[in-house]
């Protein structure tokens, strides 16, 4: 009796979810094209890359991996970094010229 029932509350639970599961729209060629293009990126921008790179305070290259988006983020907090020196170096350079 008791495997009947449960037999029984397994099929309505599953009628149920099926009959609430409404089919989603099928992409369209841009939309697969889009995804399949973003998939690619994503996957490139994690893929792992090393370099030999000589670190300060020693006569020998040492190897650092890491994903092209973190090679990306040290690129630009490089860059930022100078900016930001040439421009404090700029503002110093302004203010103590001319000065007799």
């Amino acid at each position: 009796m008791f495997v009947t029932l449960f037999s029984v509350l397994a099929l309505l639970a599953f009628d149920e979810q099926h009959q609430n599961h409404t089919p989603t729209a099928p992409q369209t060629a841009e939309q697969t094209e889009a995804d399949r293009v973003s998939a690619e990126r994503e996957a490139r921008d994690n893929e792992q890359v090393c370099r030999r790179e000589h670190v300060v305070g020693s006569n020998r290259p040492q190897r650092i991996c890491m994903t092209r988006r973190e090679w990306e983020e040290v690129r630009q907090n490089s860059r930022d970094m100078i900016d930001r020196a040439n421009r404090e170096q700029g503002v110093v350079l302004e203010g103590t010229t001319g000065g007799n």
